[in-house]
């Protein structure tokens, strides 16, 4: 089968370049190499704000084109927004069986649906980012939007909204998978409480806040001064976070690690007794996020943000408001009772694996497109 993937986005916000693309991991490529090793032939679309014509690269078992980011909508965002509408060229010009779109916000595809819609293939949008931007402005879009043949939708609370405008053509699945042979608990607990975040260093006001773990930390060091913190991954704000820290008087506490690749990645998850993952969810779903879904491979229990502004617990993690002071006492709480985390930890894996797993997601994706394919 014919497979093609679309990327709709370029990597400001991350400020990686091609070569950081080829290099390091990311979901899109997992999800192409995973297809490939099954005989399917598979090519990967994206968009770079550094060229300014097409590229394309050949990999072991795939192809992928990177093309020019042409125009920015909606203005002044930092993802998400980057547009070329010759790219539905590019996808036709691969004669695919299945089109599979890894989508975001609303406005990023419509146009590009719409398009290849007119030659009749079969189109799949995949959810990987909240989009509670502007719902009104979703309404809009979403003629376009029912154009698809089918969503894939980790995330309960995007699913329930989008079940209101489309009603059909919905399937809860996880939005990434993770290999439980590769994270895996390989180190045990540490022994003093240790506190890790694995994202980009960037303070995002909808999305990412590692500058909320720092104020928190502050306020941790109230009630305890035993634990360490670990926050891992680069971005564009990381010096600003390390200055933070640094005038917060927090360096005994806290390290900046830097990029690392994934072996030191499962160490590191390994041996934390929590994930304070600084990211506001309506839900703390096993089928939403990749970095969760690594940490609960690792029995490593997570602490989201609550959106709803509400202390939430689960099996395997929790949800808490945002404000520094409550996270600091819940976190203080829970680091106070080890054996209920890592109990949490456990059972947290033994879920990720029976629904998580990348060639148990792969092999209902390829039942998917066959059903598709025949219709």
């Amino acid at each position: 089968m014919r497979i093609a993937f679309l990327v709709p986005h370029d990597f400001r916000y991350s400020n990686w370049s091609i070569e950081d693309y080829i290099t390091k991991y990311h979901y899109s490529k997992k999800y192409a190499a995973e297809l490939a090793s099954r005989g399917h032939e598979v090519t990967v679309h994206l968009l770079h704000q550094d060229i300014s014509n097409d590229i394309e690269l050949e990999l072991k078992d795939y192809r992928i084109f990177f093309h020019p980011s042409s125009f920015y909508f909606p203005p002044k965002l930092r993802f998400g927004n980057a547009h070329n509408l010759r790219i539905y060229k590019y996808v036709l010009r691969d004669e695919p069986d299945i089109v599979h779109v890894h989508y975001y916000y609303a406005w990023s595809t419509p146009y590009v649906i719409a398009l290849l819609k007119r030659h009749r293939l079969k189109i799949v949008l995949q959810h990987h980012g909240e989009c509670d931007l502007l719902k009104e402005f979703r309404v809009l879009f979403s003629p376009l939007y029912a154009l698809a043949d089918l969503y894939l939708i980790g995330y309960r609370h995007e699913l329930l909204y989008v079940r209101k405008l489309l009603a059909r053509k919905i399937v809860y699945f996880p939005n990434v998978g993770v290999d439980p042979e590769v994270f895996k608990p390989v180190e045990m607990k540490s022994d003093r409480p240790l506190i890790v975040y694995a994202g980009r260093m960037i303070r995002e006001r909808r999305g990412k806040r590692p500058d909320l773990i720092i104020y928190t930390l502050k306020v941790l060091t109230r009630f305890r001064k035993d634990f360490k913190a670990y926050l891992i991954g680069d971005g564009p704000e990381r010096s600003l976070l390390e200055q933070l820290v640094n005038r917060l008087n927090l360096s005994r506490f806290v390290t900046f690690t830097g990029h690392i690749d994934q072996n030191k990645l499962v160490k590191y998850l390994s041996k934390a007794w929590i994930l304070f993952h600084p990211v506001p969810f309506h839900s703390l779903d096993l089928f939403w996020d990749g970095i969760v879904k690594e940490a609960y491979a690792c029995e490593t229990p997570v602490l989201a943000l609550s959106k709803l502004g509400k202390v939430k617990q689960y099996r395997y993690g929790i949800l808490l408001p945002y404000s520094p002071a409550s996270l600091a006492k819940y976190l203080n709480r829970l680091l106070s009772n080890p054996d209920e985390l890592f109990n949490m930890g456990k059972s947290a894996r033994k879920y990720v694996i029976k629904y998580c797993s990348w060639s148990r997601i792969i092999s209902k994706l390829e039942k998917i497109y066959e059903k598709l394919a025949k219709n």
